[in-house]
């Protein structure tokens, strides 16, 4: 009995372990890419597809943008810069003219997120706005604005959208900042995606300073115990099994 009592405390502990907590870093050099592209890493146990938007012409709608991988982060290169030649600043995610947004795919939701900005161009202003979601039904990466946002692609229904929940939006502002900014985003639960974009509220966030960032990296935790966990978990119940099938044998 004592045996068993204690393979069953050791499951109790297995099932009961921290969830993981880890982060992943978005820079590299790949530079601008085109428009519809995306970009995927990996991290303990989680895998992120990365796409870019922006709003278009004077309107909230969102359309597919360039994302692009810089030594500082994720920047975004909407139709209008590109038609320009996006340049620095214009490669980061920035409100100056389109709205621009970066789309975070999880392979498995998260229950706690934290995003890093790195500032960029001369004012280093990073006010941004972000909607955070649980997609549900035929969603998938390569379809955010027709399998998550529906017929409801613009920015203020976002709020509204049928089959995402928890959806929530803030504004973290760190104006003339020379530092990286790290915040924790506000979810409802668990999340398997994240629309971060420049401010989009009136006046670049109310301070009439143009926002430019690039998004450095991210941390999660996941909610998912740890693969060693799982390999205790596993011993544990095993050893119960043994126990018991001693015990039939012996009362047989």
């Amino acid at each position: 009995m004592r045996a068993i009592s204690s393979t069953l405390l050791l499951l109790g502990l297995c099932l009961a372990a921290p969830s993981l907590r880890a982060s992943i870093s978005f820079g590299g050099s790949g530079g601008q890419g085109t428009v519809g592209n995306s970009l995927s890493f990996s991290g303990t146990g989680l895998n992120v597809t990365a796409y870019a938007f922006s709003t278009t012409g004077t309107s909230s709608t969102l359309a597919t943008a360039a994302l692009g991988q810089y030594s500082y982060g994720l920047g975004d290169c909407n139709t209008v810069e590109i038609a320009a030649t996006c340049t620095s600043p214009n490669h980061a995610i920035d409100n100056s003219g389109n709205v621009d947004f970066v789309l975070l795919q999880f392979s498995v939701p998260l229950s706690s997120i934290s995003l890093t900005l790195s500032p960029f161009g001369t004012t280093e202003d990073m006010d941004a706005t972000y909607f955070t979601g649980n997609c549900t039904g035929t969603c998938t990466p390569a379809s955010f604005l027709t399998g998550i946002l529906g017929k409801a692609d613009t920015l203020s229904s976002l709020q509204t959208i049928t089959g995402v929940t928890g959806v929530t939006t803030g504004s973290y502002a760190s104006p003339t900042s020379s530092l990286d900014q790290t915040f924790t985003l506000s979810t409802s639960g668990s999340v398997n995606w994240v629309l971060i974009g420049a401010s989009t509220a009136s006046n670049y966030g109310g301070d009439g300073v143009a926002d430019y960032f690039k998004l450095e990296s991210l941390g999660y935790t996941t909610g998912v115990p740890e693969p060693a966990t799982f390999g205790l978990a596993g011993a544990a119940l095993a050893a119960f099994g043994l126990l018991r099938r001693k015990k039939l044998f012996t009362n047989s």
